[in-house]
Parts: structure tokens; C-alpha cells; sequence
């Protein structure tokens, strides 16, 4: 990184500090950052889901196996947590 972006990025982060502070809110409660290729789950439970990409209105596409149904559905995002690869269970996929 150049350094003027890392200048630029650095103001941001201290405008999004105060903008949060102001809030009464701190970092950590930000979602965090899911990708594609990311293991996903609601954050009321369900399946185990891959992250397949964003659509049009920034949900992000999940995509898992219902039994033998491949289903394919978009989310917001702040309804998914992610799942760390050891919890993540290859017989979560069988179709």
C-alpha cells in the first residue's frame, strides 16, 4: 500500500472510531467480515452454509443441502456469523 492510502485509511478508521464512540458503540460490535468461500450459519441456527458471492442489494448468497435439495438463498448479513473450519463438518453437505 501506497503511502497516501495509508493515510487516507488511517483517517477513516479515526472518523469510524468517533462516528461509533458517538454512538455508544465500540468496533467490536461491528458484524464481522464474512466473504466468499466463507462457512456460515444463521445466527439463530440451521444449516451450515457456504458464502457463494453478493447479490444485487448486498446480501450475501448462501448455499447448502436440505437432504438431497441444493438450495441457494441470499441473506442479510448481520443474520450470519461465521464458522470457524474446525467447526465446519464435511457430512454437513451430503447430498
Amino acid at each position: 500500500m501506497n503511502r497516501g492510502k495509508t493515510v487516507w485509511a488511517g483517517k477513516a478508521l479515526a472518523v469510524l472510531s468517533l462516528v461509533l464512540g458517538a454512538l455508544g458503540l465500540e468496533p467490536s460490535m461491528l458484524p464481522e467480515e464474512i466473504g466468499q468461500g466463507d462457512f456460515v450459519q444463521l445466527k439463530s441456527g440451521g444449516p451450515t452454509m457456504e458464502v457463494e458471492g453478493v447479490d444485487g442489494f448486498g446480501r450475501l448468497i448462501c448455499t447448502y443441502f436440505e437432504g438431497p435439495q441444493f438450495k441457494k438463498v441470499a441473506f442479510n448479513r448481520t443474520l450470519l456469523q461465521k464458522i470457524e473450519p474446525a467447526k465446519h463438518r464435511d457430512n454437513d453437505h451430503v447430498g
